[in-house]
């Protein structure tokens, strides 16, 4: 790439205060599903300690914004260790200003200062498929593949799309689904409960404050950021569910259900003890398989995740994957040593 394609282009280093109204007109302008002034205030919200988020401008010739990108600083743990991780997002620039290198450049603009500005900072990124192409090319390197896992619990409707007789759909769905539910059984144990709850509480920041956070990379659960990411969210409402085993605390769930494609999509759980999965993920589809309106529950995982190997017991079917993380900052990379990572749908968009 010649200088000479970029010569008429500017790039430029601003905060978020003021610049909303601007982001917001450049943001839409590059993405089918247009946004609101709450839902990007929201989405720029600080959290506590953390640095203000950081935009990054191409401006072309007459100094009019014609491509962003921004680095919003969020907590996450790596192996106990509380850290500020530069989250990247909203990468747009306008299709008349497409096929010249500018989205490269723009992201070289933005590596190059966390390289002068935060030279200890990992930088965090689940990018689409073209700009994945364009951060690996100025230094950003793959962490893992996120994966989609999918529980059938009613295969009725998918299979009349295939089966011509609406009888022989149903009748195979039905046998499929006590198949399921003899399989989703033998995970129940004696003195486990699911509790449906209204809003997040204090018992949700005690699981997490006894979360064993040793040897794992996730973001912030505290009821903080929980609030903030769920309860709070403009857009979306999510439904809450705590495990309780022998009258004690044992895990979570955060979820939501959509009427459009009758679906359950887990965007958070945490689970005090691993091998109480198979029982928390049960007692979820027999709290649907009795309530109805719900044929999928859904969740998805980085493909090395420490959940990830026992869902397969319990009939949750991986399907290919749907993307990538990356990351940035070799310095900060090198601290994590031999920790996994722990991601969920809540760790998208944001």
């Amino acid at each position: 790439m010649g200088d000479s394609r970029v010569e008429d282009c500017r790039f430029a280093i601003t905060g978020y205060t003021g610049l909303a109204g601007e982001i917001l007109r450049l943001r839409n302008a590059n993405r089918p599903l247009a946004q609101t002034a709450q839902y990007l205030d929201w989405r720029y919200a600080c959290s506590d300690g953390t640095p203000e988020p950081k935009v990054y401008w191409i401006n072309n010739g007459a100094g009019r914004p014609c491509g962003m990108a921004a680095l919003i600083f969020r907590r996450f743990w790596a192996n106990n260790a509380l850290q500020h991780v530069a989250v990247l997002g909203d990468i747009s620039l306008d299709a008349e200003m497409r096929g010249r290198g500018l989205g490269r450049s723009l992201l070289k603009f933005v590596a190059e200062d966390l390289d002068r500005n935060h030279p200890d900072t990992l930088a965090f990124v689940i990018p689409t498929e073209a700009a994945q192409r364009s951060l690996t090319s100025v230094g950003w390197t793959v962490g893992r593949r996120l994966k989609p896992y999918v529980f059938m619990l009613n295969p009725e409707e998918k299979l009349r799309r295939y089966l011509v007789s609406p009888w022989l759909a149903r009748e195979i769905a039905g046998q499929a689904g006590k198949l399921m539910a003899s399989v989703v059984r033998l995970h129940r144990k004696q003195g486990y409960s699911l509790h449906m709850v209204g809003e997040l509480d204090d018992s949700f920041d005690t699981i997490w404050q006894r979360f064993d956070k040793t040897q794992f990379i996730l973001s912030d659960r505290g009821i903080g950021a929980l609030r903030w990411r769920y309860a709070n969210h403009p857009q979306h409402e999510f439904k809450f569910a705590s495990l309780d085993r022998h009258g004690q605390l044992a895990g979570y769930l955060i979820y939501q259900l959509s009427d459009v494609n009758r679906e359950c999509s887990i965007y958070d759980l945490i689970l005090l003890e691993q091998e109480d999965l198979g029982c928390m993920l049960a007692l979820l589809v027999l709290h649907y398989a009795d309530q109805g309106g719900i044929d999928t529950i859904r969740l998805l995982l980085n493909d090395d995740h420490p959940y990830s190997r026992q869902l397969w017991k319990l009939g949750f079917v991986a399907r290919d994957h749907s993307g990538v993380f990356q990351l940035y900052g070799r310095t900060a990379q090198t601290r994590l040593g031999e920790s996994r990572w722990f991601l969920t749908y809540g760790d998208k968009d944001i």
